[in-house]
């Protein structure tokens, strides 16, 4: 996933996970295949 589709999912719903680097993108994904 290229960082700008990253940064346009987290600003859609996910953004509490920007704060948490390494990690995030996998967290974000896992919360957002559950929410959708």
């Amino acid at each position: 996933m290229s960082s700008q589709k990253f940064v346009k999912l987290l600003c859609q719903g996910g953004a509490r996970f920007v704060r948490q680097s390494g990690t995030s993108h996998a967290i974000f994904k896992r919360e957002n295949d559950r929410n959708v």
